[in-house]
């Protein structure tokens, strides 16, 4: 497995795990919520991953906090090289309790790196928006999500 699968698993993963909801305006306040900030950080533990083709590829992980090591939850990824550009792009879901996130990241080169952006989420997760950056370390990716709710 090469590194662009090695990271993409751990960012799926990483979303989010973390978790605080948003500030609800009181009763009868005219005020809108507002947006929470939040930084997230997963450690992806690689459990799957294939090759479906020689340029595209899926994969799972088990997602733990770096603290702890407690399970948070678990990702799946989908991916796609571009052997003419040397870009990776990679579209992920991360299942937590209380809701799912989504998100997509693009690395190039042989970088061990990858950066995106959280596309949506559900449940708790619902109105989630912000980035995410992911660095690969043999099967472990290091994830860490930034993110408004």
């Amino acid at each position: 497995m090469n590194k662009f699968t090695c990271a993409a698993l751990g960012v799926a993963a990483a979303g989010l795990a973390g978790t605080a909801v948003a500030a609800v305006p009181q009763s009868g306040s005219a005020t809108p919520a507002r947006a929470t900030s939040h930084t997230l950080a997963l450690v992806a533990h690689q459990t799957a991953s294939h090759n479906v083709s020689p340029t595209a590829f899926v994969g799972a992980d088990t997602d733990r906090s770096p603290t702890t090591h407690k399970v948070l939850g678990y990702d799946s990824i989908t991916g796609h090289f571009n052997l003419k550009t040397g870009v990776v792009k990679i579209d992920a879901a991360v299942a937590l309790k209380g809701g799912l996130i989504t998100a997509h990241l693009t690395g190039k080169g042989q970088s061990n790196t990858l950066d995106g952006i959280i596309t949506g989420g559900t449940g708790r997760y619902q109105g989630i928006h912000g980035t995410v950056h992911t660095t690969a370390s043999g099967k472990l990716t290091h994830i860490s999500f930034k993110y408004h709710l």
